[in-house]
């Protein structure tokens, strides 16, 4: 037996009630207006979805806060090390600077002594080269 094909009048898939139509070509199916539970099954569905979001925003806040409490205290050790290592420099630079300046302060007066004592040395000589000459 063979089943005769005939046209209807029916538009095509007129017998099926529309399932979903979507709002904007975007997202999820919209509900009909009378599906009340299928709505507040999607609601709590979606509250349960951002509910996961904000623990999971919240989650990485605190990784994020507890990064930035590590950074801080890490800027701050390299800080007090770099002020540490400029102190002991400064103190290390004062020294050899005091220590220089004692050590000029000890050539001038080295200088003075011995221009003191070339000037003796040359008017004892004059005096016997002057002693020389009278004896001559």
């Amino acid at each position: 037996v063979q089943k005769v094909p005939t046209a209807s009048t029916a538009p095509k898939g007129a017998a099926k009630p529309p399932a979903a139509t979507k709002a904007g070509g975007t997202g999820a199916p919209r509900r009909q207006a009378w599906d009340l539970k299928g709505k507040v099954s999607d609601m709590e569905g979606k509250i349960r979805n951002y509910q996961t979001k904000v623990r999971s925003v919240n989650e990485e806040n605190e990784l994020l806060k507890g990064s930035v409490a590590q950074s801080r205290n890490r800027l701050s050790d390299l800080q007090w090390m770099k002020l540490s290592v400029q102190e002991s420099t400064v103190t290390r630079l004062q020294t050899s600077l005091t220590n220089a300046q004692e050590e000029v302060r000890t050539l001038k007066e080295t200088v003075v002594e011995q221009k003191d004592e070339l000037h003796a040395g040359e008017m004892e000589r004059r005096r016997l080269h002057n002693m020389i000459q009278e004896l001559k």
